[in-house]
């Protein structure tokens, strides 16, 4: 019963995100790159929505919280290293924005853990 309790973390949800873009881009290349614009709106979009699913971890009362902010932060880095690589190698296009889709998406998701890590310690903290 102590696994199950970690398994609710920001690794599942990260996974969540590369199994769904990883059908997703598959379908893209299949219809020869009918979606291009919406991988590269992504590079904003799936860092915000899933940092802030992360940190609304802080809000479930069986989820461990030690180390929890650490955990979001090296999975957010190493998930959206392959969340936006996949991307970027399903934009069909090729060219530069393929390559800009991973570097923004990157740069937001680190400019995004900052900002998280600033929400935790001043609303998060442990009294």
């Amino acid at each position: 019963m102590k696994i199950v309790k970690y398994l609710i973390g920001p690794e599942l949800l990260w996974l969540l995100v590369f199994i769904g873009i990883k059908y997703f881009g598959r379908y893209n290349i299949s219809t020869q790159g009918k979606y291009n614009d919406s991988i590269e709106n992504m590079a904003y979009v799936l860092p915000l929505v899933v940092i802030l699913a992360c940190m609304s971890i802080y809000g479930i009362a069986v989820a461990p919280k030690e180390y929890l902010l650490i955990r979001i932060i090296i999975v957010s880095l190493i998930g959206s290293h392959f969340v936006f690589s996949y991307c970027a190698g399903s934009h069909t296009a090729g060219g530069p924005g393929a390559g800009m889709i991973y570097i923004a998406g990157i740069c937001f998701t680190l400019l995004l853990l900052f900002i998280a890590g600033l929400v935790k310690l001043f609303f998060f903290s442990n009294k």
